[in-house]
């Protein structure tokens, strides 16, 4: 069990932000060519052709987002089993805080009652020896 395994949860959920912006702004910009007057039909510039685009490149979007979201839960499940492996429960509400719920360390330390460097050094030892 690596640290790297634990950080998948955080990446993914990271790269799921980074497409919900920019499917965002592919709407935006297909909407922003509906307020424009239209030119002659068929111009490879008609707003229509960027509206279409742009829905095209959100729904295109969209279907990445639901594959990473199917591969977030699979890792979710996978972290949850790894998790419940560890004998220590100091050690498992830890990798729950940080990994699971993404909490920085110092809330982490809070929730534990203890020092972030506490945790901080916990959590390194823990991987050093596994």
């Amino acid at each position: 069990m690596s640290r790297e395994e634990f950080k998948q949860l955080f990446y993914l959920d990271k790269e799921i932000q980074v497409l919900e912006q920019e499917k965002e702004e592919a709407e935006t910009n297909a909407m922003a060519c509906t307020q424009k007057i239209t030119p002659a039909p068929g111009g490879t510039n008609a707003p229509g052709n960027k509206i279409e685009t742009g829905a095209v490149k959100a729904a295109d979007i969209d279907g990445v987002i639901d594959y990473i979201l199917y591969r977030r839960n699979q890792e979710k499940a996978n972290l949850l089993m790894l998790i419940d492996q560890v004998e220590d429960a100091e050690m498992r509400m830890i990798l729950h805080f940080r990994y699971l719920k993404g909490l920085s360390w110092r809330d982490v330390a809070r929730k534990m009652g203890t020092t972030e460097s506490a945790v901080k050094n916990k959590e390194l030892r823990f991987f050093k020896k596994n």
